[in-house]
């Protein structure tokens, strides 16, 4: 998949997503709106910032938690530093998880 295709299956689960400044967790667009719940973006906005050709951005995606997401809560787990994933998983069950660039 796609980073636009990603953004475009956060979007269809209701979540608010936004750019991320390529390489970076900073936002690339003005985020006080996105974090009220003001703002969100459009499906022209998606595909200017992640086109369908992977080659020509590398803007990261970044989620509104809370209410603008319809109550998305993130629980980040560091195994290195003593985070146990198995007990997050019978404690927090969910249906999505991910791994990050840092594992």
């Amino acid at each position: 998949m796609t980073a636009l295709d990603h953004a475009r299956a956060y979007v269809a689960r209701g979540w608010s997503v936004f750019p991320l400044v390529p390489g970076t967790k900073r936002p690339a667009v003005e985020l006080r709106p996105f974090l009220t719940g003001e703002r969100r973006l459009t499906e022209t906005e998606l595909t200017d910032w992640w086109p369908s050709n992977p080659h020509l951005t590398q803007y990261g995606i970044g989620i509104v938690c809370g209410s603008p997401s319809g109550g998305l809560v993130v629980v980040d787990v560091d195994p290195r530093n003593g985070g146990d994933m198995e007990q997050v998983a019978r404690d927090c069950p969910t249906d999505y998880a991910v791994a990050t660039g840092g594992g």
